[in-house]
């Protein structure tokens, strides 16, 4: 039996991810690369088509509540993953999907704290079974400071590709990283790399 997962979010053109620049949409695709190792991944599609093994474009069916809860029915989907605090949509899910709804948090103070607002929005529609989960300490620890129960909050980090970020020598890897740049001081200055905006909410610290 392979798990299937329903994404409202049509990750699945890499080049479209690339050129968006976001940091949002980059992380959701390599989600779903990585998810469909494990699961059957569902996006919605304006035609039924296959992106790739285990990941697939489905056309959805919501004229009404009735429909859409017998679509949902049909497809059995085992939960639903969001990448964005969507109040509208887990509004819709929480009505006529039983399968749980786990939204992913990427920050907590983002676009002027309307990302807050959001999350918050969502969090007071949640079901018992249903989730947050932060993608850092730092976010849930945030967020249980204004929710009444923070058991909803299950902090998840990125993962990493280990095929693709795998360990090298040291030296040789600052030799190169110094020659790239030329900046000796990668050769003599502790290094630490991160990706992202150096913020609390990255968990960097």
């Amino acid at each position: 039996y392979k798990m299937k997962i329903c994404v409202p979010h049509p990750y699945h053109d890499q080049g479209k991810v690339m050129q968006s620049n976001s940091g949002a949409s980059l992380s959701g695709f390599n989600h779903m690369q990585a998810l469909s190792k494990y699961c059957a991944v569902y996006m919605p599609a304006s035609e039924a088509e296959d992106y790739g093994q285990n990941l697939h474009g489905i056309r959805q069916s919501f004229e009404t509540i009735d429909s859409s809860r017998q679509w949902f029915a049909r497809q059995a989907f085992d939960g639903v993953l969001m990448f964005e605090p969507n109040v509208d949509d887990v509004a819709f899910f929480r009505h006529v999907c039983p399968a749980p709804i786990v939204i992913r948090l990427s920050c907590c103070f983002g676009r002027n704290r309307d990302f807050m607002n959001d999350a918050l929005n969502c969090y007071s529609l949640l079901r018992p079974f249903d989730a947050l989960a932060p993608k850092s300490a730092y976010v849930a620890e945030e967020m249980a400071k204004m929710v009444f129960d923070p058991s909803y909050l299950h902090p998840i980090t990125n993962g990493v590709n280990a095929e693709v970020f795998k360990s090298i020598d040291k030296l040789q890897a600052r030799k190169e990283i110094a020659e790239k740049t030329g900046d000796q001081r990668f050769l003599e200055m502790p290094v630490v790399g991160f990706c992202g905006r150096f913020e609390p909410a990255k968990g960097a610290y």
